[in-house]
């Protein structure tokens, strides 16, 4: 989506993704407007790092909880929690996160996806009601 939409990819080398100050340092000096990491990687970044080019973080690849999402909830930056089981795509439902909320949905299917909860005889379940995952 990146490269697609005409963007620069930064990929933070390996070293950075274990080190909060180096890759804090790196989203400032590229500049980076949307990062996109596992909830724990950004668990290490420093919520209140000045990052003026920031405009969005997206988490996926593991669950979210709602500490990480009051963390970095600031006016200038959308929060989203993704969802994408590696079997279909790396993230195919998203979720914009308000600040308070008391659970971190996956979402709903993005654009070109859908995502159905059925039975077991492959029937869609009604809302609230457990199901399985179908993308």
């Amino acid at each position: 989506a990146t490269l697609a939409s005409g963007a620069l990819l930064v990929c933070a080398p390996r070293e950075h993704l274990h080190d909060p100050e180096q890759l804090t340092a790196l989203m400032a000096r590229e500049r980076i407007t949307v990062a996109s990491m596992p909830p724990a990687v950004l668990a290490r970044v420093d919520a209140t790092a000045d990052l003026p080019s920031l405009r969005m973080v997206v988490v996926a690849g593991e669950a979210c909880g709602t500490e990480l999402v009051k963390r970095w909830s600031r006016p200038d930056v959308e929060f989203h929690n993704g969802y994408g089981p590696t079997e279909v795509t790396v993230l195919c439902t998203t979720h914009r996160c308000a600040p308070g909320e008391s659970t971190v949905p996956i979402g709903r299917a993005m654009a070109n996806h859908r995502a159905y909860v059925l039975d077991g005889g492959y029937t869609p379940v009604p809302v609230g009601i457990p199901g399985e995952l179908y993308i």
